[in-house]
């Protein structure tokens, strides 16, 4: 059929949708309207909500009077986690000028985020996913996940550099960038607050679906031959 085709576009949007390709690639590769897309991904039962939508959103402008600088935002470290089915952790806030080393990320493991995966998989076999962040790889960290977890991706079978097969990455924190910034925050603590009112409002609906992607997203980059797939 030729190149330039309805048909031809619209099987060519699904496939790329169906590889977990975001909205910008496939509108440069098929030269189609942002709202041709969304279209597709409607019927396909991909709603707006999804992290391709989360990926085209508009930048932020920020007020004259902010105070929200680069000094500001350095000293907030935030760290959350969400299990497949679609629960999300409350996100835990880091002490202000803690430099997040293996001993500093161990110690939330053991008091923050294993109790919480332990109470909601409430017996269930998991797999603990992260990155590939020195404090996540070292040796005691290792050790550590070995006694306490009952599964994890070890750093030999997981690429050094995958945000686009971490559900946190590609679509969670992009969620809480998008409402945190919809107004600007001139305190600390009240972005603290904002931080803890999006991550309330995700709901597992959501959140589960965001995670069903990563089968998709697992084979796309397989296909990509380890390359990246946005």
């Amino acid at each position: 059929m030729p190149k330039n085709s309805t048909l031809w576009k619209r099987i060519t949007c699904i496939m790329m949708i169906r590889a977990g390709r975001d909205n910008r690639d496939i509108m440069q590769c098929v030269q189609c309207s942002l709202n041709t897309v969304k279209a597709i991904r409607s019927k396909l039962g991909e709603n707006s909500e999804d992290d391709e939508a989360v990926a085209a959103r508009k930048p932020h402008s920020q007020r004259r009077d902010c105070v929200r600088t680069d000094a500001f935002l350095a000293d907030l470290q935030v760290f959350s986690c969400v299990l497949s089915e679609g629960d999300v952790m409350p996100p835990h806030f880091f002490e202000q000028g803690l430099r997040l080393n293996a001993d500093g990320y161990i110690s939330m493991l053991d008091t923050v985020v294993k109790p919480w995966i332990t109470r909601v998989a409430n017996g269930r076999p998991y797999v603990f996913q992260r990155d590939s962040a020195p404090c996540h790889t070292g040796s005691k960290t290792i050790k550590w996940l070995v006694a306490n977890f009952k599964d994890f991706t070890t750093p030999n079978v997981w690429p050094p550099s995958s945000p686009e097969l971490n559900t946190m990455d590609y679509f969670v924190w992009g969620v809480v960038e998008r409402d945190t910034n919809r107004t600007s925050s001139n305190t600390k603590a009240e972005l603290m607050a904002k931080i803890r009112s999006v991550f309330a409002a995700l709901t597992r609906e959501t959140v589960a679906r965001a995670c069903s992607r990563f089968r998709r997203r697992v084979e796309a980059v397989i296909e990509a031959e380890g390359g990246y797939i946005e």
